[in-house]
């Protein structure tokens, strides 16, 4: 390991970095799923698709993080949770950068369900990682506040696409998110 990250390991506030990194990816994939909902129709009108066949993005997004969370937290299980949870984090990144370059929309499809893998490894081991880092004393405290990054995850994601969407496109809200998540 080198010097910074031992500083950091070392540090008495290491759980909060822990819990830093963990809230920020747990916020990007929630808001992710709800800013792509607010882009839907831009989305459809770009690619000649119709309104149904454009909320496949979300459905897609959501079947993976669901049918794939149980097999994510197995796998982190034998693997490891941080292991699981930065392949997650990295694979959501490059798929998401990978989706504002979408020429057509079977691809924009495939890089949002590769989001969702991406999602569900996040999702599923973010709060055990957590819940593992800090003392029980401060465990509750430390559940809740990633609670709450959930809850603003799905609310400011809206805002938050909605937002760049009216100031650049809706392919900039997904290089956002692959900065946020290589960050």
């Amino acid at each position: 390991m080198n010097l910074p990250l031992q500083a950091i390991v070392a540090s008495p506030s290491y759980r909060w970095w822990t819990y830093a990194a963990v809230a920020t990816g747990t916020f990007i994939t929630v808001a992710d799923q709800s800013a792509t909902a607010i882009v839907i129709a831009p989305i459809a009108e770009d690619f000649g698709a119709d309104i149904p066949t454009a909320q496949w993005l979300a459905i897609g997004y959501m079947l993976c993080v669901s049918a794939l969370m149980m097999p994510a937290g197995a796998l982190a299980d034998t693997m490891g949770r941080r292991r699981v949870w930065v392949f997650g984090l990295a694979l959501f990144a490059v798929a998401s950068l990978l989706t504002s370059f979408s020429v057509n929309f079977g691809m924009l499809l495939a890089c949002k369900i590769f989001m969702g893998v991406g999602a569900s490894a996040i999702q599923a081991n973010g709060l055990s990682m957590v819940a593992g880092t800090f003392s029980d004393s401060e465990r509750g405290k430390a559940a809740g506040l990633h609670m709450t990054v959930v809850g603003l995850g799905a609310v400011g994601g809206p805002l938050l696409g909605g937002a760049i969407d009216s100031l650049l496109d809706w392919r900039a809200i997904f290089v956002f998110i692959a900065v946020v998540g290589a960050a």
